[in-house]
């Protein structure tokens, strides 16, 4: 209570697993509506835009993200890139092969 503007980042917790992250994510959202925010930001994913190729990840940000449209509240949603981390974990399928496989067995 008392904030204008909410950030919303979509829990990531390996042992749990991605299954429930949307849930989760629009269940932060719905709290802070209703504890008067006016504004929420959220922090999405650029994989929205590839919702079937990427489904793995696609999944847990693209629900959130249309749903907080229809919230009735300002919005801003930042699509953030591929983390580094992330991409030095893909970089091991170059051990075995010439190609880096990403979720969903994506190639680039």
């Amino acid at each position: 209570e008392g904030a204008d503007v909410a950030v919303v980042v979509t829990p990531h917790d390996m042992a749990r697993g991605f299954a429930d992250d949307a849930m989760l994510t629009q269940n932060m959202m719905d709290a802070a509506k209703a504890g008067g925010v006016k504004h929420i930001i959220n922090i999405g994913s650029w994989t929205v835009h590839e919702p079937t190729a990427l489904s793995l990840l696609a999944d847990r940000f693209v629900q959130p993200e249309e749903y907080l449209q229809t919230l009735g509240v300002g919005w801003t949603s930042l699509r953030s890139g591929y983390f580094n981390p992330n991409l030095a974990m893909a970089f091991g399928s170059l051990r075995s092969s010439d190609e880096i496989r990403f979720p969903d067995g994506l190639m680039f």
